[in-house]
């Protein structure tokens, strides 16, 4: 595990409990957060197995414009 990987998993954590209900996306975290994209979802992902982060139920826009999950 990366040595800041700690500490991005609570700014990640901190970042989706400010967002409530409205979530956020991969891309959203990434962008508030100031990381890439794929750093965030690693970092998501393992809040997933700890059970501290759910899937939304829906989707909003990737900058692509393909359906991202919230």
């Amino acid at each position: 595990m990366a040595p800041h990987a700690p500490s991005d998993r609570q700014r990640v954590l901190d970042f989706l409990v400010s967002r409530g209900e409205r979530g956020a996306t991969d891309f959203e975290i990434a962008a508030a957060l100031d990381r890439q994209q794929t750093s965030v979802g690693v970092r998501r992902g393992e809040l997933v197995k700890l059970g501290l982060v759910e899937w939304a139920g829906f989707t909003r826009p990737a900058p692509s414009g393909s359906p991202a999950r919230v």
